[in-house]
């Protein structure tokens, strides 16, 4: 970050809190544009403003959450990306885009549990609202990863608990391999 007198910064960004406690919108986006200028990682910059316009529940904070995670990951700081895609996730569950970017980050950092947890989430998420023959691919590739591990028992008991007739397939398929 720039250099700014100390005690001028401290109290701007107590000003924006304050703001934003009291619903001023207008105010608070006028006052953070102006603290913007001040940032030299415009990534946090952008993970801020998407902060801010959700305080508001302004539909734009996705456009600022999706710049900052960009910004992050062409930067390399993935730890970074992930939390902000995870974000993102929590905003629209069902965005395909941001949860294969979100695996193949976990991936990159060989996270790959967790790459396979966001995968089992994010599926049978999708199965409960959605027939799960739309999601082919990405079942197969869940069923091929059950076959040679035994933890993953879990993901069974949730595919029979919220569509047995996507469980009947999947023992089929394991069972024929």
């Amino acid at each position: 970050m720039r250099q700014l007198p100390s005690d001028k910064y401290n109290v701007a960004w107590f000003k924006l809190a304050e703001f934003v406690s009291r619903g001023e919108k207008e105010r608070a986006l006028g006052l953070y544009r102006l603290l913007m200028h001040s940032f030299d990682d415009k990534a946090l910059a952008h993970q801020l403003e998407g902060d801010l316009l959700l305080s508001f529940k302004n539909d734009d904070s996705i456009m600022a959450y999706q710049k900052a995670a960009q910004l992050y990951q062409e930067d390399g700081r993935f730890i970074q990306a992930i939390a902000v895609y995870e974000r993102l996730l929590q905003l629209n569950p069902e965005q395909e885009s941001t949860f294969y970017i979100l695996c193949d980050l976990y991936e990159l950092l060989d996270m790959d549990e967790r790459s396979w947890q966001k995968k089992q989430e994010y599926f049978i998420r999708m199965i409960t609202k959605h027939s799960y023959e739309n999601y082919m691919e990405l079942f197969h590739e869940l069923l091929d990863t059950c076959i040679n591990n035994t933890k993953r028992k879990s993901f069974f008991t949730e595919l029979k608990v919220r569509n047995q007739h996507a469980y009947e397939y999947a023992c089929t398929y394991l069972k024929n391999g």
